[in-house]
């Protein structure tokens, strides 16, 4: 028999064919080797489930990787069918493998093989804005959404939430010139200070003849020109630290 290295000395050779190699040794004969394997096929043992054996460039049989047996699905009983050389994977104990299978408006989810009401927020939307956005749970349950905040702090607004433009509206439209400061607070703003509304106009002749009376409209914080507004007559009050 011819060697792949023909100007190789025979002598060399540990052989020339597969007579020459011991026990179920077969001979390489480019190299003159005798090896345990020189193609895939001598190292296949016939089963299907530990995978397809291999030959690797040392001659070496090496064990296959057995063919991946989860489906990937919680409820599934997954085996390797030696005999029919097949994957099983026996949804027998499953409520669904799709949404086809589950009913009233449930969605399936493949991963546990439950029918749930929702898989993802956006299957709870209901479409509207002043209710909040609806949220899909851990449990594939759809929770009510967090409405969104209308109360501007002002008490002169009437606020309301705009279904049909999805905005919040603070109407202003009935705060009279003066019942809203320039920093949005409401109250009568006076030579930069803003007062509670129920004080009337600051100033004047003394705090207790405003409406609300002197508990509400004259705490310490308000001034007047610097003094307790209670101690004082006919000038606009300050808050203290503006």
């Amino acid at each position: 028999p011819s060697v792949a290295n023909a100007d190789q000395d025979p002598a060399a050779c540990n052989c020339l064919s597969d007579i020459d190699c011991s026990g179920e040794l077969v001979c390489n004969t480019g190299s003159g080797v005798c090896v345990e394997c020189v193609a895939d096929a001598t190292c296949q043992n016939g089963l299907f489930c530990d995978g397809a054996e291999v030959c690797n460039g040392l001659g070496q049989c090496e064990s296959g990787s057995p063919p991946a047996v989860d489906a990937g699905v919680a409820c599934t009983v997954d085996s390797c069918d030696e005999v029919n050389d097949i994957i099983v994977n026996d949804a027998a104990q499953c409520g669904c493998l799709s949404d086809s299978d589950c009913s009233g408006g449930l969605v399936c989810n493949t991963g546990s093989g439950e029918c749930v009401e929702c898989l993802t927020d956006t299957t709870c939307q209901n479409g509207l804005f002043c209710d909040g956005a609806e949220v899909c749970n851990g449990s594939g349950q759809c929770e009510s959404g967090t409405p969104p905040v209308v109360d501007d702090g002002v008490a002169c607004t009437i606020d309301s939430c705009d279904e049909v433009n999805d905005v919040i509206v603070n109407d202003d439209a009935g705060c009279s010139v003066g019942m809203v400061c320039s920093n949005g607070l409401p109250g009568i703003e006076s030579v930069g200070a803003c007062c509670d509304l129920g004080c009337g106009l600051c100033g004047g002749p003394g705090c207790g003849g405003f409406p609300g009376g002197p508990g509400n409209c004259c705490p310490s914080t308000i001034l007047d020109s610097g003094f307790l507004c209670s101690v004082t007559s006919e000038a606009p009050c300050i808050i203290d630290g503006i």
